[in-house]
């Protein structure tokens, strides 16, 4: 396939980028010496609202619909979740926070291939009838 490595790239931006902003937002709404579950509570939607909305204006038209929202979602949900817990129970400056919200896309984004490449795996072998 001669678009697999502009998809990938896309895949790779689109998380990255999602969970930085995700991370970012949450970071500028907590502060410390909120309720952690009240944060996290919080964060939660409002992170899958920027993927969201991240999608529907720039990642879902170029990258494709199918391929991109699982992971960006779940990065978004992941990011806003942990970034404001963290964020509540202890001072984190922003860099650190943003940076981690975009390991934290990565590692959605890896979790996602990991799945999709199990549940393929195991369709195509009840396709073979092995």
């Amino acid at each position: 396939m001669s678009d697999r490595l502009y998809f990938l790239f896309g895949d790779i931006v689109s998380n990255l980028v999602t969970g930085a902003l995700a991370a970012l937002v949450c970071h500028l709404m907590v502060s410390l010496g909120w309720n952690m579950i009240l944060a996290m509570l919080i964060g939660m939607p409002v992170g899958m609202f920027l993927a969201l909305v991240l999608g529907l204006l720039v990642f879902y038209r170029h990258f494709g619909v199918n391929e991109v929202m699982v992971p960006t979602m779940l990065t978004g949900m992941l990011s806003g979740m942990l970034i404001s817990m963290l964020v509540a129970m202890q001072p984190v400056s922003v860099l650190l926070s943003t940076g981690l919200g975009a390991a934290i896309g990565l590692i959605c984004l890896g979790f996602c291939n990991y799945c999709d490449s199990l549940i393929r795996g195991k369709a195509s072998k009840s396709e073979n009838g092995v």
